[in-house]
């Protein structure tokens, strides 16, 4: 219906892999590795302003194409 067609165009792929996969699964993903590595909280961070980058992206220009 409607809602799959909302997450499979471009901004709902955007959406589900740019802020969810990199913006919140792989920092948390590095987060839980720190434990054991240490050194990845560098990474983390850029990707999490990345991908809240790509979510202000995804709600500004989705909705001048509603």
């Amino acid at each position: 219906g409607s809602l799959a067609r909302l997450w499979l165009n471009e901004w709902g792929v955007l959406l589900a892999l740019g802020v969810i996969v990199v913006g919140l699964l792989v920092p948390l993903a590095l987060y839980w590795r720190a434990r054991w590595n240490g050194r990845t909280a560098a990474p983390a961070s850029v990707l999490v302003l990345i991908g809240g980058f790509l979510l202000r992206v995804v709600i500004v220009l989705s909705s001048e194409s509603v």
